[in-house]
């Protein structure tokens, strides 16, 4: 998807910001949007790992904005609350922002990825902006909880900041895997024959390529 349209992809993200309820998190999420959208329109969500184009970073961002929302609607039962999981899906890799850029390819920028974590970077940016606002601390905590603990797990990339302890978390999470792990085959899987076999940086061994002829 290198070649996606930034203007309209952003339009797209602004629109689902736009149907948060909390009038903090609507307005938040908006601000801090529109401040970074030259930064998520120009660099990638990776050095070499997914989305590693000019834009991969808001391209990723609206995949996994998207793909929480499908999984919230496919369980109605859970009462998720579709703010958070809305707030958290389009803000969850704002930290990225210092760590690439994109000049002839995806390269890192400093060591905040590496000795901080982009779920650190990304809290606080969220929290400072939260702070301006008058907000009880307990939800606030839960905010900042889904910032920092949306990769689930401890990881030497910028994982969580403490293990998930709500739904909400866990929802973005797989949205993100699905988003970073799919990604990558997009290049790759077009161009092999059925039957053939592929790898891509996310695949721990060779995976095949469908022989169904009727597809």
């Amino acid at each position: 998807m290198k070649n996606f349209n930034a203007k309209e992809t952003f339009g797209e993200c602004l629109a689902i910001a736009q149907t948060i309820k909390h009038p903090v998190l609507k307005t938040v999420c908006l601000e801090i949007l529109n401040r970074y959208e030259k930064d998520l329109s120009q660099k990638p969500a990776t050095s070499d790992n997914h989305h590693s184009f000019k834009g991969g970073l808001l391209y990723h961002t609206h995949c996994v904005a998207k793909g929480s929302l499908t999984i919230c609607d496919l369980f109605p039962q859970l009462a998720i609350d579709r703010d958070l999981v809305v707030f958290g899906a389009l803000l969850h890799d704002i930290g990225k922002v210092y760590d690439y850029e994109f000049k002839q390819s995806a390269q890192r920028v400093g060591n905040n990825s590496v000795m901080l974590g982009h779920s650190y970077r990304g809290t606080f940016i969220v929290e400072t902006e939260l702070n301006k606002h008058k907000l009880d601390d307990d939800f606030k905590h839960q905010v900042l909880h889904v910032i920092a603990c949306h990769m689930k797990e401890f990881a030497n990339h910028g994982g969580a900041l403490v293990l998930p302890k709500m739904k909400e978390v866990m929802i973005i999470n797989f949205a993100d895997h699905m988003s970073s792990y799919f990604e990558p085959a997009i290049d790759v899987l077009p161009k092999k024959q059925k039957g053939g076999t592929y790898q891509t940086s996310k695949t721990p061994h060779d995976f095949y390529k469908s022989l169904n002829p009727h597809c």
